[in-house]
């Protein structure tokens, strides 16, 4: 039993042109529940980066959670989120918690419990390099005023997403409680062999980063800590080269070769 009001919260449902009968399922699930504000949207396949943006231009509520379709939270989630929002009386720009990965052979990863603390979210991402958006509880009004959306077309969108929010974030709060629950599938893109789009999605995540912070105003802290997060993503990009095929193997070593002094300075103390 959820110790929530119904009237607290709305759910949007984005339906990205899913081929199945999920949008269905959902709808007859809802007739059960005809007290809750549940909005229903449909698009044409775009991504989970554009189902994201679709439904930010439905929201209403002051704070925004993104939840994956294969997911699920902690029955309480939403109860404890408020409770620390009420408690600390502070408009964070953004909530971040925890997870615990479930697996397909019906394990769960440990629960762990850590620490709560208030800071700018440059502190958070000195220490912190799990930038998904699902654990992240944001401000929307921070959102707007921003123009932060997520970049469309390719892959590990939270990292490059969460790197500009939380430079953004003045006040950011770190709840170390597990309110999501990830579902690690067999067939998942973490679990896949690299491919071409991952690659080039990590090459598009750097440049777009960079030329986000390239007329920022930052110290050289700040820029450490973004170059470092940067730095992860070249890492990423070197390992998967042998796993690709000759003819795209090529190609992004050539890619990194041209351009080599561009990805040293992620790596620049």
């Amino acid at each position: 039993q959820l110790d929530f009001a119904i009237d607290k919260y709305e759910i949007i449902l984005v339906d990205d042109g899913s081929p199945d009968n999920s949008i269905a399922i959902a709808k007859e699930i809802a007739k059960q529940f005809p007290s809750h504000h549940i909005k229903f949207i449909s698009r044409e396949n775009g991504g989970l980066s554009a189902a994201r943006n679709t439904g930010l231009k439905h929201v209403e509520g002051k704070y925004v959670w993104f939840i994956d379709s294969d997911d699920w939270i902690k029955n309480d989630a939403l109860t404890l989120l408020n409770e620390k929002l009420e408690e600390n009386a502070v408009n964070f720009d953004i909530l971040t918690f925890t997870h615990q990965t479930a697996f397909s052979d019906g394990v769960f990863s440990k629960e762990i419990v850590q620490k709560d603390y208030q800071s700018n979210g440059f502190d958070f991402l000195e220490k912190n390099n799990f930038l998904s958006a699902c654990v992240c509880l944001y401000n929307f009004q921070f959102l707007k005023e921003n123009s932060l959306v997520f970049r469309e077309g390719i892959l590990w969108e939270d990292s490059e997403f969460n790197l500009r929010a939380y430079a953004l974030s003045k006040q950011h709060y770190f709840f170390g409680k597990p309110l999501y629950f990830y579902l690690r599938r067999d067939n998942s893109i973490t679990t896949q062999g690299t491919s071409h789009k991952m690659i080039n999605s990590w090459f598009v995540k750097l440049d777009s980063v960079f030329k986000f912070f390239e007329n920022k105003n930052i110290n050289t802290r700040e820029s450490s800590i973004i170059n470092k997060q940067q730095a992860t993503s070249v890492i990423a990009i070197v390992a998967g080269l042998n796993d690709l095929n000759k003819k795209d193997k090529i190609f992004f070593r050539k890619k990194i070769t041209n351009n080599k002094n561009y990805y040293y300075q992620f790596f620049a103390k």
